[in-house]
């Protein structure tokens, strides 16, 4: 049961993230990107670079910091996986908003993407004021 609350709030999310930004779209006049299932969208290549050494210090961060901070937690280790993924998020989504204002053809889209952060930040609060993980724990099938 708690699997199915799970899953539908994560549909509910994502078609409330994509009406967010279908109304922005529609707001500003911008067109979707056209691009290929599971393609990754660079500006240039100084912003792949960037996105891929924001990647591999998340990576070493859950990979190596956690195991060695998780004696130390005095909280569910769900809040600090989820915590690392949501700021990882953001970072990625906020310096692809940068590259598309300053670099690229449609700077309007910038706004799009920042909607795009504010959604998964939305997301991260709910997480941590609904205590979701405790709620997890506390149920009984």
């Amino acid at each position: 049961m708690v699997v199915t609350y799970i899953l539908i709030a994560l549909v509910t999310f994502g078609v409330l993230t994509e009406t967010i930004k279908m109304i922005v779209r529609r707001t500003l006049g911008v067109s979707k990107r056209k691009l290929k299932p599971f393609q990754l969208y660079r500006i240039n290549d100084r912003q792949g670079t960037i996105i891929i050494w924001i990647r591999l210090i998340a990576g070493f961060l859950l990979l190596f910091i956690g195991p060695i901070a998780l004696p130390y937690f005095t909280f569910h280790f769900l809040y600090f996986l989820v915590g690392v993924i949501i700021s990882i998020g953001l970072i990625e989504l906020l310096t692809t908003a940068h590259f598309e204002y300053w670099h690229s053809d449609t700077p309007r889209q910038a706004f799009v993407t920042v909607s795009e952060a504010g959604m998964i930040l939305l997301a991260g609060v709910l997480f941590f004021v609904f205590n979701v993980p405790e709620l997890v724990l506390a149920y009984k099938d």
